[in-house]
């Protein structure tokens, strides 16, 4: 609504559609949220773990720079992050009018995510995260961020 307030500017596809993958990535960033909290000794702690992974979220997520101009091994890092999904249904929903069968792929990646984040903030146990650090490359990043800097908390 402000896009056309402010700018005139009008989704092709349905607003809705935006709300509800809206709502979905909230959900995702919001598990992303709760599992960099479970594992911090402290605020300070979490804030700085925080700022630096949404940094790299936000760079890599295709939205200042095309995915496609990215090195190889950029792209592939870039299927682990849920903004650049995220991006791909606003681009396809303003420009293209695409509809939600239409993003099924998108939808899906988005729920995984936010049922895996959800799941390891719940069960809290340790040898769950532990699994799971061999297939999720930034939850093995956390972990060793965490890991590294309780060292340092006084």
């Amino acid at each position: 609504i402000l896009a056309w307030l402010i700018y005139g500017i009008v989704p092709v596809g349905h607003f809705l559609l935006i709300y509800f993958f809206a709502v979905l990535f909230v959900l995702v960033m919001s598990g992303f949220g709760l599992v960099i909290s479970n594992y911090s000794a402290t605020m300070q702690q979490s804030m700085f773990v925080m700022w630096f992974c949404l940094l790299v979220v936000i760079l890599m997520s295709g939205l200042f720079t095309p995915i496609s101009s990215m090195p190889e091994w950029a792209q592939i890092i870039t299927r682990l992050n849920p903004l650049r999904y995220f991006m791909e249904v606003m681009r396809m929903v303003y420009l293209k009018g695409s509809g939600f069968f239409d993003l099924l792929p998108q939808f899906g990646v988005l729920l995984f995510f936010a049922v895996l984040l959800l799941l390891i903030t719940v069960s809290g146990e340790q040898q769950v995260v532990t699994v799971l650090l061999y297939f999720d490359l930034p939850i093995g990043l956390l972990h060793f961020f965490f890991r590294e800097f309780r060292k340092f908390d006084v």
